[in-house]
């Protein structure tokens, strides 16, 4: 049929892995059966990071779920308003492995220390009053506080920063106006 088996005490080893799998989506070894590439297909789901074969391209943030909401009150000339999106945790790179990863060894070259980015919540709140608001002719003083809680980053911020907030908890103060 094509593919051989071979065995190390009745377990298939990383190294039969390496040997008898030729499909594009399995490891891929160097002569010492060092894992050298997790394959050519790639399940980037789930990928935090911007990194792609260990360089930052910042292009390849795509988390398995995102949550954002967004709360609005208003009471005559007031508005307040309430937001928050989450994230959960993932992979730095999907082209590498770290500790608690299948095919892991700390002696390959696509082996890292930490390929974990934490997932992260953030707060923002804000409010608004119309000073004037008549017709066309409107003055409106506004507020806002982004990272409420002032989170975080996770390590390492570079590579993470298409979802995660760099600056930490910053003020908006402003008027808008129209006439």
């Amino acid at each position: 049929n094509g593919y051989g088996w071979t065995t190390s005490g009745g377990w298939l080893t990383s190294e039969d892995e390496c040997l008898w799998f030729t499909s594009s989506s399995s490891p891929i070894c160097n002569a010492a059966g060092l894992i050298t590439s997790v394959g050519s297909i790639i399940d980037r789901a789930g990928q935090i990071g911007g990194f792609s074969g260990g360089v930052n391209v910042d292009a390849t943030t795509v988390p398995r779920w995102s949550l954002n909401g967004q709360l609005n009150y208003e009471l005559g000339e007031l508005s307040l308003n309430f937001g928050a999106r989450w994230f959960p945790s993932g992979v730095l790179d999907s082209t590498l492995v770290g500790p608690g990863d299948q095919n892991y060894d700390p002696a390959s070259p696509i082996s890292i220390g930490n390929n974990r980015v934490k997932g992260t919540t953030y707060l923002n709140l804000g409010a608004s009053y119309n000073v004037i608001n008549e017709g066309d002719r409107k003055v409106q003083f506004y507020f806002l506080v982004n990272n409420l809680t002032d989170r975080d980053p996770s390590f390492p911020a570079t590579a993470v920063a298409g979802l995660y907030d760099r600056i930490g908890r910053f003020f908006k103060v402003g008027i808008r106006s129209n006439f």
